[in-house]
């Protein structure tokens, strides 16, 4: 029980993990295209 209970704590870990940068990737994604505008309309 104990292995098990180890194996899925990891697993929601490592779940939780490719979430983050998931979100995280998705975040840079939109907010690039903005980045870029701004800084093609400074002079």
């Amino acid at each position: 029980a104990g292995l098990a209970l180890g194996e899925l704590r990891s697993l929601a870990d490592l779940y939780d993990i490719q979430a983050l940068a998931t979100l995280f990737f998705i975040g840079i994604v939109s907010v690039t295209p903005t980045l870029m505008n701004k800084t093609d309309t400074s002079p």
